[in-house]
C-alpha cells in the first residue's frame, strides 16, 4: 500500500508516545500494523494499557505486521519523501520512502505476534469527559509528583472522582472538576501521560471489573476518542482508594484561611532563587530542604533566607485592609515548582493557621505545609 507521509507520521508521532521505554520487553517493544474497516491501526502495550490509533480512510490493501516499535516509527519521523510504500513477506515488512527498508517481522513460533488486547468486562458505567478535564489532570496533579517527598506507593497515583483530581506527596495538588461519574479511579503516571494524545475532543470512558479469579477482581477502564482508544488496568484493589485521604485533603484546601492575599509568581520565585544562594551557602549537612523565610504583612511579602539575614519585599497586586504581620517557614523548593505549576502570572496565597498555606490558581488549589522549626 502507498500512504502519504504527512499522515503516516503524524499517527507514528502520537503513538510513540505511548511505547513505554522504562520497561524492557517483548511486548513493550513491539508494535502491531494491521488494516482494519478501511483503515489503518497502529498498536502498542505494555500490558497495564493497551493503545491503538486508526488512522486513513478507503485502504483497500491488507497488511498485517508486527515489528520492533522504536524503529519503525522512528524511521518513519525521519522520512522526506511525499509518500510511503509499505508491503510484506512472509519474514519482513518492506518500507519504500528515501530508499528501501527491510524491518523483520516478529514470530512466536511460526505465528506472527498479535499483541494482547486488554477487555473491559462487567461494565458499570460509561461517561463522557472532555479532552481538557483531562490535560488538567496532566499540567497540574502530575507536576505534584515531581515536588515533595514519597513514603507510600498510594502517593504515587491519581485520585479521580466526580468532583476533581487529587495528587499529594508531602503537599497536595486539588484539581476541582465536574464528571458524571459514580466510580472512584486511582490512575498510574504512565496512564495519565497518555491523556495528551486527545486532542480537542470528548472522550468516552468506561469503567468494568474484570474478574481474574474467584478471588481477584480488578478495574479496566477504556478511554475512546475518535480513532483513538486506551484500554487499561488499574493496579489497585478497593482498600487503596478507601484509604487515599480525600476529606482530609480537600478540607485543608477547601478551609477559610484568615488572610489571603494575591502575588505576581515571577517577582516571588525570582526572589526564593536568589535568597536561596545564601542558604546554600552556609547549609549544614543535617539539613535535607532548602527552607525561606515569609513574612505577610498588609502591604508586601518579605522573602528572607532561613536565617533572617538577606531580605526581598514583594508588593501585592492588592494591599489588605488590616494590619497583618505573619511570619512563617517553608520549603523553598516546594514553593518554587509549585509557582512553576501555575499558569497564571498572577496567583492567589491563603495563610495564616500555622499549618499550611494553599497556592490557588482558578479551580486549582495547592497545599503546602509550613516547616517547623527556628
Amino acid at each position: 500500500m502507498i500512504i502519504r507521509t504527512e499522515i503516516l507520521q503524524e499517527s507514528c508521532a502520537k503513538i510513540l508516545n505511548a511505547v513505554d521505554s522504562n520497561v524492557l520487553s517483548a511486548v513493550t517493544e513491539t508494535l502491531e500494523i494491521k488494516t482494519e474497516n478501511k483503515q489503518l491501526s497502529m498498536s502498542v502495550t505494555n500490558r497495564e494499557y493497551f493503545v491503538k490509533i486508526l488512522f486513513g480512510d478507503n485502504i483497500g490493501d491488507e497488511i498485517h505486521a508486527t515489528v520492533n516499535a522504536n524503529l519503525f516509527l522512528k524511521l518513519i519521523s525521519k522520512v522526506t519523501s511525499e509518500t510511503i510504500e509499505l508491503y510484506t513477506d512472509e519474514k519482513s515488512l518492506y518500507v519504500k520512502c528515501n530508499g528501501d527498508y527491510k524491518l523483520p517481522l516478529i514470530y512466536d513460533g511460526d505465528k506472527l505476534v498479535e499483541l494482547p488486547v486488554i477487555s473491559i468486562e462487567n461494565v458499570s458505567e460509561t461517561f463522557d469527559v472532555d479532552s481538557t478535564i483531562l490535560h488538567s489532570i496532566v499540567n497540574y496533579n502530575s507536576k505534584e509528583l515531581g515536588k515533595g517527598s514519597i513514603s507510600k506507593p498510594i502517593q504515587r497515583l491519581y485520585y479521580v472522582d466526580n468532583e476533581g483530581a487529587i495528587t499529594f506527596t508531602t503537599g497536595a495538588c486539588v484539581n476541582k472538576f465536574s464528571i458524571d461519574m459514580t466510580s472512584k479511579l486511582l490512575l498510574n503516571d504512565k496512564l495519565v501521560k497518555l491523556f495528551k494524545l486527545f486532542k480537542d475532543t470528548k472522550v468516552k470512558v468506561t469503567v468494568g471489573h474484570n474478574k481474574l479469579s474467584e478471588d481477584t477482581v480488578v478495574t479496566a477502564v477504556r478511554f475512546e476518542a475518535p480513532n483513538i482508544t486506551i484500554d487499561a488496568v488499574l493496579s489497585c484493589d478497593d482498600s487503596m482508594v478507601v484509604s487515599f485521604p480525600v476529606s482530609g485533603i480537600r478540607g485543608r484546601a477547601d478551609t477559610v484561611y484568615p488572610n489571603t492575599i494575591s502575588i505576581n509568581k515571577e517577582l516571588l520565585m525570582q526572589a526564593v532563587e536568589r535568597l536561596n544562594l545564601f542558604n546554600h551557602a552556609g547549609m549544614r549537612a543535617d539539613l535535607s530542604i532548602s527552607i525561606v523565610k515569609l513574612e505577610f504583612t498588609s502591604t508586601n511579602l518579605v522573602v528572607a533566607d532561613r536565617n533572617g539575614i538577606n531580605r526581598e519585599e514583594i508588593p501585592y497586586t492588592t494591599p489588605l485592609e488590616r494590619e497583618v504581620n505573619y511570619l512563617a517557614l517553608i520549603d523553598s523548593s516546594d514553593l518554587t515548582k509549585t509557582l512553576a505549576s501555575a499558569t497564571n502570572q498572577i496567583v492567589t496565597i491563603g495563610f495564616g493557621n500555622e499549618q499550611a498555606f494553599v497556592i490557588s490558581e482558578g479551580l486549582v488549589k495547592w497545599v503546602i505545609p509550613e516547616c517547623q522549626g527556628d
